[in-house]
């Protein structure tokens, strides 16, 4: 986990999040205080959960989806749109969070960053997947660090008029799981949505 602190202390640091509304301001105070982001990650931590999983870099990004087990699957989702390098087995920790507001990837990837985490890779966010499904089922998982080359509607059949990079995530449609994809810079309704980090 994070780290413990008195009930005191992170409820203090909760009233300051709440009052300052992550401003930029706030993240100001975060990034020259680690105790405060410990203290704020715990606070923006979805229910404390954290997941250890393993990610196999000897398969291939075909192989990862398949082990998730979904029934739908996004057809941009593939190597050369979202490269997987690295060899070996590693085990990676993966906490969720959210940020309990509306708001684009602008302000969500510098407040994963300023919290002292980074934003989760797709072969990170697809280990999860694959280890714990159950989760894709209670909101979606946004995987901010791996990032898709523009893309056209010849290449995604969306009529958007313009070029869009995505991300991945892990969510439902019409019931079934799915590994799909959302334009890079959409807003996200943060109830409905988690955001996968790794602390660095």
């Amino acid at each position: 986990m994070i780290g413990k602190w008195e009930v005191g202390q992170v409820h203090e640091a909760e009233i300051t999040c709440r009052k300052l509304g992550w401003t930029p301001q706030l993240l100001d105070r975060i990034a020259k205080s680690e105790e405060l982001a410990r203290k704020l990650a715990v606070v923006a931590f979805s229910h404390g959960e954290e997941f250890r999983v393993r990610v196999d870099y000897d398969k291939s990004l075909a192989e990862m989806l398949a082990a998730c087990n979904c029934p739908l699957v996004d057809p941009i989702i593939t190597q050369g749109n979202f490269p997987v390098s690295g060899y070996g087995l590693l085990y990676a920790t993966i906490r969720l969070f959210h940020f309990e507001i509306e708001e684009d990837r602008r302000w969500i990837v510098p407040k994963v960053q300023v919290l002292r985490h980074r934003p989760a890779r797709i072969e990170e966010l697809l280990a999860l997947g694959a280890a714990r499904s159950e989760l894709q089922t209670r909101f979606g998982i946004v995987a901010f660090g791996s990032v898709s080359p523009r893309l056209y509607e010849e290449d995604h059949g969306v009529a958007t008029g313009r070029g869009e990079c995505y991300v991945a995530f892990l969510g439902t449609h019409d019931g079934e799981r799915q590994i799909g994809t959302l334009p890079f810079n959409m807003r996200f309704l943060d109830k409905e949505c988690r955001f996968a980090a790794v602390p660095l």
